[in-house]
C-alpha cells in the first residue's frame, strides 16, 4: 500500500512539474512577442515637421517638403520589416546597481542572477503585429554585426525569471539598429487580467 501511495504522489509531483513547465514556456513567449513588438516600434522614426514662416513662398516649398517627408514615412511604416532575433536566451551575467524598488521581490531578482545558462527558443512561437505587416523573423549568427545589412534590427533576450505565480518577470534586452546604434534595458513586467505589461525598466548601456 506504502508503495502504490509512493508511486502515485511521485506521479502527480512529476504532472506538477511539467504543467508548471509548460505554463512558464507559455509566458516565456508571451513575453518576448511583447518585446518584440516594443522594439519594432522603434524602427522608424516619426517625422518632424518644419513650422510655417510668414513667407507665402518658403511657407508652400515647407507644407511640399512635408509632405513628403510623411510619404517617406508611412513607406518605411508599412513596408516588410526584417527582425534578427538570437535563438537562444543568454545566460545572464552579474548585472551591477540592481534593485528591488520595483517590485520589492528580492528573491525574484536572485534567482535572474542565477541564470545563467543559454535556453533554446523556437522563434515560430514570437507573435508580432505590425500595421499587418509581415514580419521576417530570422536567426542571427554569434557574429550578429554581419547581419546588419539584412535586418532592420537585431534583438537578443537574456534568461527570464519568473516569480512562483508566474505573475511577475525580470529579462534584459539588447536591441541593435547598426554598429554604433546599441541599447541594453533591463525590463520588469508583471501580468495583469492574463496580460504581460512593462512595469518598469532601466537602461544599462547605450553606444
Amino acid at each position: 500500500m506504502r508503495k502504490v501511495l509512493t508511486a502515485s504522489s511521485l506521479f502527480l509531483f512529476f504532472i506538477s512539474c511539467e504543467q508548471k513547465k509548460s505554463n512558464e514556456l507559455k509566458n516565456t513567449y508571451e513575453i518576448l512577442s511583447l518585446l518584440t513588438n516594443k522594439y519594432l516600434n522603434t524602427i522608424v522614426l516619426k517625422p518632424s515637421f518644419p513650422p510655417p514662416v510668414d513667407s507665402n513662398n518658403n511657407y508652400s516649398f515647407l507644407t511640399r517638403d512635408s509632405l513628403n517627408t510623411y510619404k517617406r514615412f508611412y513607406q518605411e511604416t508599412i513596408r516588410e520589416k526584417t527582425v534578427g532575433i538570437n535563438p537562444n536566451l543568454m545566460g545572464v551575467k552579474r548585472v551591477f546597481g540592481i534593485d528591488d524598488k520595483c517590485f520589492e521581490n528580492k528573491a525574484l531578482i536572485n534567482s535572474f542572477m542565477e541564470l545563467n545558462e543559454v535556453q533554446k527558443i523556437n522563434l515560430n512561437r514570437i507573435i508580432v503585429y505590425q500595421n499587418e505587416t509581415i514580419l521576417g523573423l530570422k536567426e542571427i549568427s554569434d557574429n550578429h554585426f554581419n547581419d546588419l545589412t539584412t535586418t532592420d534590427i537585431i534583438i537578443q533576450f537574456s534568461r527570464i525569471a519568473f516569480n512562483n505565480e508566474l505573475d511577475k518577470a525580470i529579462i534584459i534586452v539588447n536591441g541593435t539598429y547598426d554598429k554604433l546604434d546599441s541599447v541594453t534595458v533591463l525590463y520588469y513586467l508583471e501580468k495583469k487580467k492574463e496580460r504581460w505589461h512593462i512595469k518598469c525598466e532601466r537602461g544599462l548601456s547605450i553606444s
